[in-house]
């Protein structure tokens, strides 16, 4: 079996700064990932109470539909464009969030207080964020919808579908 290649870094400095060369250097490591996101955590440890992230994500980024139990979590959208699918119980798309870019009407920020099912579409070849949420990690809290596809080409498909319906 072969490691999964992933790309998080984590903040060591009193003061974290986030300059272009980091971009470009998130953007490179999320084109190698296997996730094809990269995340530089600007908090220092997964057990902090406040975690704030630059997240960028490549255009064959994938995120299959979850959802946080007793978290929010908000995106402040730096460059490119993403959508936000929001769901219901039954896997059905209620909403789409559009987040874009100043020069665009669409929204720059998003914030989400419940426990709602939602995905990540990235609408552009890059988009970064700015996420803060909740801490500590656990990764074990996580809670994907049965509903939705592991399968990468099929999560791809339904995710598309899921789109079209409300744009």
């Amino acid at each position: 079996m072969t490691a999964k290649k992933v790309a998080v870094f984590y903040n060591s400095e009193v003061v974290a700064e986030v300059d272009q060369s980091w971009y470009e250097k998130l953007k490179w490591c999320a084109f190698e990932a296997d996730m094809k996101r990269a995340r530089l955590c600007l908090h220092h440890d997964p057990n902090d109470p406040l975690h704030e992230m630059i997240i960028v994500f490549h255009c064959d980024t994938l995120v299959r539909p979850h959802r946080h139990r007793g978290k929010s979590e908000s995106f402040h959208l730096i460059f490119g464009e993403i959508d936000i699918l929001l769901f219901d119980d039954n896997g059905r798309p209620t909403r789409v969030i559009q987040l874009g870019e100043r020069h665009t009407s669409k929204s720059q920020v998003y914030r989400l207080s419940g426990a709602l099912w939602h995905s990540v579409v990235v609408r552009s070849e890059y988009a970064a964020i700015h996420e803060v949420t909740n801490g500590p990690f656990r990764e074990e809290e996580g809670d994907f919808a049965s509903w939705a596809p592991a399968d990468t080409g099929d999560l791809r498909q339904f995710l598309s579908d899921c789109r079209r319906q409300l744009v």
